[in-house]
């Protein structure tokens, strides 16, 4: 079975990382949700992706800056719930900060816990991912407090060190590597963490020397962090560390299967690079467009030649990510 996971549920018609958006992917048949975690002030975890309110809620803050009670005002209901936290003494006027105001059918910003505990979203399991090293204290305290729902997580962070702590703490975690860097995971760290999935943006599965198809090859990417050794096919990249990602289509799958690992990947919205790494053995798929998905999966398993007839844009998936350092996938790079 290859899985559908839906990137902060379903964003392309409801507000990322709702329960509305979540409830939405459920409904057009995601396999796993994927979520955001930030801790807010007072240590509860917030299901949050930008470091700041702005783009979504409007309030130029981080909400690692507030407290539960003044996260859960924003959003439909915010002035009603705001007049309740005053009158509890608990309110801060985050309305009077610049929030927006909310519109009808807004939603608001859940926590990890509201999601776990959703009946409708009970058969999903749940990507839950992260950068800093306060979201993974965070997620480590819900999962321990409730421990039947660690069957159901999926942790996952590029923040190698945050990982550690993971896996020591709950030593029957699933873990996923989220990788944005030009080399192949050493054995010491697959060995650390025990990861279960490793977790690479999407192009470095589709790079191919041999082809030299610049559209899915991220030539970009590539020439800000390596240096070519040999020509064409199985040449390899030297990196400061000096181990080599395979550039042949597909090679990397097939080494992480080789090592036990499943293979996920981020974001696919593309029909088109969704059924190829269908076809290269990817286990799971991340994406924006999980009813998409679910159609190019069903097609892919007919044996239909045909993606809807819809051309990739070559737009499609969005730029390519800044080159990681070692340094900087230990302090959180790569959160996707």
């Amino acid at each position: 079975m290859r899985i559908g996971i839906a990137h902060r549920g379903d964003p392309l018609h409801c507000t990322e990382n709702t329960m509305g958006s979540f409830q939405s992917a459920a409904a057009h048949g995601a396999d796993m949700l994927e979520l955001d975690v930030k801790r807010t002030l007072d240590g509860q975890a917030a299901i949050v992706h930008d470091d700041t309110l702005d783009r979504i809620w409007g309030l130029s803050r981080s909400v690692e800056n507030l407290r539960r009670a003044e996260v859960e005002v924003l959003g439909t209901g915010a002035e009603e719930m705001e007049a309740d936290a005053k009158r509890l003494g608990t309110g801060s006027g985050v309305m009077g900060m610049g929030a927006k105001a909310p519109s009808a059918g807004m939603d608001r910003i859940p926590f990890l816990e509201d999601v776990f505990g959703d009946n409708a979203l009970s058969t999903l399991d749940v990507m839950v991912d992260f950068g800093p090293d306060a979201s993974a204290m965070v997620i480590v305290s819900v999962l321990r407090e409730h421990p039947e729902w660690l069957s159901r997580a999926l942790v996952t962070s590029g923040n190698v060190r945050a990982l550690q702590y993971v896996r020591r703490e709950l030593p029957s975690a699933r873990i996923a590597l989220t990788w944005t860097r030009m080399r192949f995971p050493s054995k010491r760290l697959l060995d650390t963490l025990q990861i279960d999935y490793l977790n690479p943006f999407y192009r470095l599965l589709l790079v191919d020397v041999s082809l030299r198809d610049k559209r899915r090859t991220p030539y970009r990417l590539l020439s800000r962090s390596i240096r070519w050794t040999g020509a064409g096919a199985g040449g390899a990249v030297v990196t400061p560390h000096g181990t080599a990602w395979p550039l042949r289509r597909g090679a990397a799958i097939a080494r992480a299967h080789a090592l036990g690992l499943g293979v996920s990947c981020w974001t696919v919205d593309c029909e088109q690079d969704m059924r190829t790494l269908l076809e290269l053995g990817a286990d799971a798929i991340i994406t924006n467009r999980i009813a998409a998905f679910v159609t190019v999966r069903t097609q892919w398993q007919r044996g239909d030649r045909m993606i809807n007839g819809q051309p990739c844009s070559p737009a499609c998936g969005g730029s390519d990510p800044a080159p990681v350092t070692d340094a900087e996938q230990e302090k959180g790079g790569g959160y996707a």
